[in-house]
């Protein structure tokens, strides 16, 4: 059985989410930065299961497109929570 392009993808994307939940569940609230964020939701994810963990979060990307799906999610998101997280979004253009 040959492994595909999307069979690594998604072994990625799982241990990048297993290895980020252990950490965020070993240590107080920390800071994440995810570099060339792109479509992938992982911050919905975090916040989703661990927002008391998180004391922020930063997603570098440059697409515009993409700026504008993760406010329709965090807001959404962040909507539904009952925490003190507070969501900035900032663009800058580099």
């Amino acid at each position: 059985a040959s492994t595909t392009i999307s069979d690594m993808t998604c072994l990625r994307k799982n241990y990048i989410r297993k290895a980020l939940l252990e950490q965020l569940l070993s240590a107080p609230r920390q800071q994440i930065c995810i570099l060339g964020a792109g479509l992938d939701a992982l911050s919905i994810f975090l916040l989703e299961h661990l927002v008391d963990r998180i004391s922020n979060i930063f997603e570098v990307d440059g697409s515009p497109i993409i700026q504008t799906k993760v406010i329709l999610k965090l807001r959404n998101t962040l909507k539904n929570e009952k925490s003190n997280f507070q969501c900035v979004i900032k663009f800058d253009v580099i």
